[in-house]
Order: C-alpha cells, then structure tokens, then sequence
C-alpha cells in the first residue's frame, strides 16, 4: 500500500516500493522516490530526506520558469548531487495537449529522456525525481520504470491516479485563481496513462525496445532492473 511521505510543503511525496511484478518480484523499498517540487524545507526535513530516506540524488524535470518561480529545496544540499533535466524546454507541446499523446511525445522527441534515465541507472543511493506537480512528467517517468520490471498494468495506472488527490490543494487553488486553465490541469485521469502505455508499446514493443531507441546500454537496463528490483 503506497503511502504519501511528509517532507516540508512538499506534496505527492512517495516511494515506487511495494509493488508486485508479473514474475512474482516486488518493487524495492527505499530507492526510487517521486514528488511535486520539494519546497518548505526545514533544515529536519532536508536532514530526513538525505540521511533517513537516504536520498542522494535529486532530478528536477522542470524548465527555466518553473525554476525561478519556485527553487528546489534540496538543490545545494551538502550529500545530494541535484541535476536539472528539463523535460519541455526543448519540446513545446502546448498544454492544450497535455496528457497521453504528449506524455508519448516527449518520450519520442526529447534528448534528455536518456540523460535522465542514465542519472537514475547511476546514483549512488536514493533517488528523488519531481516536476512541479509530481503528475506529468513525473508520473511518465515512474511509469516507465514500473513497466521495465512488469509491474501489472492496474498498478501503473493506480500509481499515477492517486496524483490527483494528494495534489488536491493546488487544483483547488489553480481553478480558484486562474479560471482560464485547461479543465484538465491538475487532473491525472485513467486515460491519459492507459493512452502513454498503448503508444509507448505500439511505437517501442516494450522498455527494452524503447531504451535502445535511447541508447542506453544494457549495463545501464540492468542498473535499472537492479535499482527497482533488487
């Protein structure tokens, strides 16, 4: 049972341990976390997530903007390695588009797909990857990594659904405030990652197929398997 971790203002903070694989496997504890952008630290909660949780890197996926508007806490931090790689700077979808084709679209058509798997494939402890949300670009990414070791479908798709409730004090401020945003912003419905999963599949066959496209190595596939199974 996933459980959402209380670090700061952060929210949708949690651990992609504990999910049962085809083959009988499951996901490890402690290892691969996802998140909105940690904000709100204290100087107990950077301490938490460096030497309890056990993070030492930290990937932010956001752009230029999202950056200035709202810095990672844990950027800086003494013990973490915090690496930027953008996931739209380079590829402008429009967020009219945003979801299931786009998830797709921005695994097909931005470079640092492989930059960011590569980061996860070589850290030395814990890994931390969020976004602004911890929906999107986060929710494609610890989808994929569930795909690679057979995580059941239900679950992906439940691991990326339950986004919307723990980010539910921001969706209630967006539609509050800025009424001119997508209906759908905020929202992770079952379609957007089902729609990902389906494209992903048709385009690559499976993650293997998909991270020859990126050129990873297959040391760096067994990093991953190694790093969410073993």
């Amino acid at each position: 049972m996933q459980k959402r971790i209380n670090l700061g203002a952060t929210m949708n903070l949690r651990d992609l341990g504990g999910y049962p694989t085809k083959d009988g496997r499951v996901t490890a504890w402690g290892r691969n976390f996802r998140s909105a952008c940690p904000h709100g630290l204290s100087a107990a909660d950077i301490e938490y997530a460096r030497d309890t949780l056990g993070i030492t890197t930290v990937i932010d996926l956001r752009g230029e903007f999202e950056l200035g508007v709202q810095p990672c806490g844990l950027a800086g931090v003494d013990g973490i390695d915090y690496r930027n790689i953008p996931l739209l700077s380079d590829f402008d979808y429009g967020m009219d588009k945003f979801g299931g084709e786009s998830y797709y679209l921005m695994a097909e058509h931005i470079p640092s797909m492989g930059e960011l798997f590569r980061a996860i494939a070589n850290a030395p402890g814990a890994v931390l990857f969020h976004c602004t949300a911890g929906k999107d670009r986060t929710g494609m990414t610890a989808a994929i990594l569930l795909m690679l070791v057979g995580v059941e479908d239900i679950d992906i798709v439940a691991d990326y659904q339950v986004s919307r409730t723990y980010i539910d004090p921001l969706v209630q401020y967006l539609k509050a405030n800025y009424p001119q945003m997508p209906q759908h912003a905020g929202e992770s419905p079952v379609e957007f990652i089902r729609e990902f999963m389906e494209r992903f599949r048709e385009r690559w066959g499976g993650v293997e197929g998909y991270f020859d496209y990126l050129g990873l190595s297959a040391d760096e596939v067994g990093k991953l398997r190694e790093r969410m199974i073993g």
